[in-house]
């Protein structure tokens, strides 16, 4: 699970998956308390208890900690310990894509930085069908979705309601962007078709989890080469 909240990833793994804590930072027992003090750099927290994770999650949601790059979270189960942390967020769906053509990316502009185009489901619609249609609606181009990326999940909160968009990511092929123009009434100010290296500068004005969603593209398409 690839959990994005207050731009900052958190990972959920078993324990057995840790075979060093070189690389952390910082590790905390679970058992410990949660303070302002523990949130920077790479952060390891070993088999938290309920409280703890509840600690952990009202402190991140509720303040960004400029100084800390990633929480991971090693438990003796961590599909259950996934299952509880969603379980405190409305879980909302959504997807978007990864346009192609000619080897170059396209991405929107929206809200002072570079994303890729995505929304919310519609009530009954399936995932690639939403994918597709939201592409289309918000850069005014015809696709064809391809294969799955990857999915991310990140947090927010509306009306003191915890959140969780979970949103499913595929490859899309052009068809037709001979219309192509962004979709002003959802702040979207440009639609720009960029080459791997015009990406990889966009990627400093991004949000985390469309550098994951490049990132995973990218293996997976070394891997198939």
């Amino acid at each position: 699970m690839q959990l994005f909240i207050n731009d900052v990833p958190l990972v959920v793994v078993n324990q057995a998956e840790i075979q060093s804590t070189d690389h952390f930072d910082l590790v905390v027992n679970g058992s410990a308390e949660i303070s302002d003090a523990i949130f920077q750099d790479d952060l390891l927290v070993k088999n938290p208890n309920k409280k703890t994770l509840e600690d952990l999650l009202t402190h991140i949601l509720n303040k960004k900690y400029k100084n800390l790059s990633s929480i991971t979270i090693s438990t003796s189960s961590a599909e259950d310990t996934i299952e509880h942390l969603r379980g405190k967020f409305k879980t909302i769906r959504a997807a978007g894509g990864l346009v192609v053509k000619d080897g170059k990316y396209l991405l929107i502009y929206r809200l002072k930085k570079w994303d890729l185009p995505k929304g919310k489901l519609e009530k009954g619609e399936k995932i690639h069908e939403g994918a597709r249609r939201e592409v289309e609606e918000e850069c005014c181009v015809k696709v064809a979705v391809k294969e799955k990326i990857c999915d991310t999940w990140h947090t927010y909160t509306l009306k003191g309601s915890r959140r969780i968009k979970e949103t499913a990511w595929y490859v899309m092929d052009c068809l037709d962007d001979s219309q192509m123009r962004p979709q002003q009434e959802e702040d979207i100010e440009d639609v720009r078709w960029m080459a791997r290296t015009e990406v990889k500068e966009a990627m400093y004005n991004t949000y985390p989890s469309i550098r994951f969603v490049f990132k995973e593209y990218f293996k997976t398409a070394k891997e198939m080469s």
